[in-house]
């Protein structure tokens, strides 16, 4: 397979909802579209789409290093000289020509994936959100919590806990927002069986050793795996999950690893992303199928915070699964949702 052109298209999707990510409030999200095509008229799409807050380059950062991409400079040296956002968009298009190609995913297409609900506790329709997850068929709720006064979050975890019952199971996210003091007053107010875990709560990640023997809370890496990487990872006997976002990790190779890591120390590989559009969130279920983790609920359920879709059809998560065989035909776009470089 010889990749014979690089189109580079971007876009703007506007939200329901303002999203807050450390500060930055976002409206819109921006991004771009790659696509390569090879010497058999096959194409594979890949997405570029650094957030805010998150993401060290911003878009037009991005978009200026790959325009400086010929077709003849893909391989694995110029890929691992790509910034973070910029390798995922490359690997992704990689992955979905492979895809279109070969049809890996032929062996696949019977599988359905469970995508966990997502909530933010301080919302005011929270209760009814939650309720209307579990009546639609999700086992999986994640809750964004460490927004509030530390007290709310702990009486609205315990009645979501009443609420949920054993419908479903919790996942919370603190995105390293408390003290230690705060994250363990918490967890010992809320534990209990369904408690799948607390992703991040630590806003110092030199205290785990201390918060690991002083709860039984399960913990999930996030932002950690970021800054330590595959080889420096440690208390992993004490991880009961990796959150994997591509755009952050490095790419879907490096996920790969990580999600290697992860099976290895029987840890949960919980595919994420960075509110991508439906294009980023096909391509990382679809690698997350391939890679043996296709029944851990997918941290995908982003969907619902963006007025229009990038794509006509495939990504839909329906009775909080997703359907395989919706999402390996050849993506087809919005095209008035694209516009060309300037």
């Amino acid at each position: 397979m010889n990749i014979v052109d690089i189109n580079i298209k971007k876009y703007e999707l506007p939200l329901i909802k303002p999203l807050v990510i450390k500060n930055h409030t976002i409206n819109v999200r921006l991004g771009a579209i790659i696509t390569l095509t090879d010497d058999s008229g096959n194409k594979g799409c890949g997405e570029a789409a650094p957030l805010p807050g998150l993401h060290p380059f911003d878009l037009d950062q991005v978009i200026a290093q790959l325009k400086n991409f010929e077709p003849q400079d893909i391989s694995p040296l110029f890929m691992e000289l790509l910034y973070p956002s910029a390798k995922t968009a490359m690997e992704m298009a990689l992955f979905d020509l492979r895809l279109q190609s070969q049809k890996a995913f032929d062996k696949f297409r019977n599988l359905t994936l469970p995508v966990n609900g997502l909530v933010m506790a301080q919302d005011a329709d929270l209760f009814d959100a939650v309720d209307a997850l579990i009546a639609e068929g999700y086992i999986s709720i994640k809750i964004k919590v460490a927004r509030q006064p530390l007290a709310k979050d702990i009486e609205t975890i315990q009645r979501l806990k009443e609420l949920i019952g054993a419908g479903a199971t919790i996942r919370l996210d603190a995105n390293r927002l408390w003290t230690l003091d705060e994250s363990l007053e918490f967890c010992n107010q809320v534990a209990g069986d369904q408690i799948e875990y607390i992703e991040e709560p630590l806003a110092d990640i030199s205290q785990y050793p201390i918060f690991f023997d002083s709860t039984d809370m399960p913990v999930a890496f996030d932002e950690t795996l970021v800054e330590k990487g595959v080889e420096e990872l440690d208390c992993l006997d004490k991880v009961k999950a990796f959150v994997l976002k591509p755009s952050l990790l490095g790419g879907l190779s490096m996920t790969g690893q990580f999600i290697a890591l992860a099976l290895e120390n029987d840890i949960m590989p919980v595919m994420s992303c960075t509110f991508g559009s439906d294009l980023s969130l096909r391509s990382f279920a679809l690698f997350a199928a391939m890679f043996g983790a296709a029944d851990i609920p997918l941290g995908l359920d982003t969907m619902k915070w963006f007025k229009h879709h990038l794509l006509t059809e495939g990504f839909k998560v329906e009775s909080g699964r997703i359907e395989i065989a919706a999402l390996v035909n050849r993506p087809v776009f919005n095209e008035q949702l694209l516009y060309d470089l300037s």
